[in-house]
């Protein structure tokens, strides 16, 4: 059963769909059939259930894309912070990148196996890996899921279908 608040995100993603249509013309079936632009067919559980306009935010896939950069960007941050003051001995930010993780991201099924690199914790993030589970694998304690074997930014989890980061060493000496 629709509510009142699926046909107002309805019309919000409408609207941008046809703004978005108009300045750019050639694209305009791909905005059309991208699901990014269309309510997600499931709940989003770590979106806020009602916006101050009484809007249900958990179908918002854009909305949730945002709110992911930006946790990502801050997260970062702090991390790096950490790293520099000695903390953690190793980290890398994904400054600029995290826009191309998210939007990848989100167009995989949760059954898709990822296999990433450095820098692509977002991808992670999207799936549900908590900012708890991010910090505890790069401080290396007991409380990560690989019980701090591995080095920070490796990270990896079963549930997810995501696969550990591996670190290649000696690759530049003749084998």
């Amino acid at each position: 059963m629709k509510s009142h608040d699926d046909d107002d995100d309805n019309q919000d993603l409408y609207k941008l769909r046809t703004a978005l249509s108009s300045s750019h013309p050639n694209h305009e079936s791909i905005l059309h059939h991208s699901s990014l632009f269309h309510p997600s067919p499931k709940s989003y559980q770590d979106m806020p259930s009602q916006s101050p306009h009484n809007h249900n935010l958990q179908r918002n896939t854009l909305l949730r894309c945002q709110r992911i950069m930006i946790r990502l960007r801050q997260m970062d941050d702090i991390l790096q912070n950490a790293q520099r003051q000695g903390r953690i001995s190793f980290y890398l930010t994904c400054r600029g990148e995290e826009g191309l993780m998210i939007g990848s991201a989100s167009g995989l099924e949760e059954k898709d196996v990822v296999l990433t690199q450095y820098r692509e914790q977002g991808v992670l993030m999207w799936r549900g890996f908590t900012l708890e589970q991010f910090t505890n694998q790069c401080f290396g304690n007991d409380l990560d899921l690989n019980r701090g074997r591995q080095m920070p930014i490796h990270y990896g989890s079963r549930a997810l279908n995501f696969v550990t980061v591996s670190s290649c060493l000696g690759t530049q000496l003749p084998q």
